[in-house]
């Protein structure tokens, strides 16, 4: 299914991080690539995230959601297709307009929250002051850890610095990857209302995740990924709509696209049997 559609400054710096125009988002066209020349992962795969929407990237694991994420961020250099950031090449803008939260990249846990920070606004060449950090600290209810080494932070808080240091230079395309996984019920709400308000303010999202729960209750449309081809690209509300709004409709959704239903209900019966056969 197709859906429609500079250096860190001191603290007495005042210059603001300027607003980019908001633009039509991510496009990706007929996009092939892998890891090995011959060893596709990624095949013809053709995919939108729109500037004002929540994308959901969603896939069983070794569906090629990682390969197109690293292909889109100029990781991976493609064997065919194009990627596009409001019409012009990904490639030429990576470090001024995106933003990227990765799954497994480490943060440096001897450096403060607010070094860490710093430094990640340095290597974009982002001018902006201490005062204007510490405000996102203050919003995402770290204040008072701004100034403690990130190797003490909760999972929880290293995700939000992080987040901090991808969105200070105000990207045009945040891209998040398993962005709820760890998070304790507070953080992930904040989280999911942080980027609610900022695609309402014209950024485009995407978000790779395995929690469909999460994809149903603030994402606006859903790409899956299945042995690397797109098996479903639509909104979320269509889904649902047409599911008559069932509790269950985008897992239903998923497990039908990717020919996982078969194989989810066998096991589920199997192990049911052998649960309940054990007094």
């Amino acid at each position: 299914m197709n859906r429609k559609d500079s250096t860190v400054s001191t603290e007495n710096q005042t210059q603001a991080t300027p607003e980019p125009p908001a633009g039509d988002g991510l496009t990706v066209t007929r996009l092939t690539s892998g890891y090995r020349r011959g060893s596709d992962v990624v095949k013809d795969v053709s995919m939108r995230a729109t500037a004002g929407r929540i994308t959901a990237l969603v896939g069983p694991n070794g569906s090629g959601k990682s390969t197109l994420l690293h292909t889109v961020l100029g990781l991976i250099r493609p064997r065919d297709g194009e990627v596009l950031l409001d019409g012009t090449p990904m490639v030429d803008q990576m470090s001024s307009r995106v933003g990227f939260c990765a799954d497994d990249l480490p943060v440096p846990e001897l450096l403060t929250g607010l070094e860490y920070v710093e430094t990640m606004a340095l290597l974009r060449s982002v001018a902006v002051d201490r005062a204007e950090i510490l405000e996102y600290f203050a919003a995402l209810r770290m204040a008072d850890a701004a100034g403690d080494l990130v190797g003490s932070y909760s999972h929880g808080m290293k995700r939000k610095v992080q987040l901090v240091a991808n969105v200070l230079h105000r990207p045009s395309l945040l891209i998040l990857d398993e962005p709820f996984r760890g998070l304790d019920p507070e953080t992930a709400a904040l989280l999911r209302r942080v980027l609610t308000e900022t695609a309402a303010n014209g950024r485009a999202i995407l978000v790779s995740t395995h929690d469909l729960g999460a994809v149903e209750s603030f994402c606006h449309d859903v790409v899956v990924l299945s042995r690397g081809q797109v098996v479903l690209d639509d909104r979320v509300e269509t889904l649902r709509a047409a599911a008559q709004g069932s509790d269950t409709f985008l897992e239903d959704a998923f497990l039908d696209v990717t020919g996982l239903r078969d194989n989810v209900e066998e096991s589920a019966q199997r192990a049911a049997t052998l649960i309940g056969g054990r007094s």
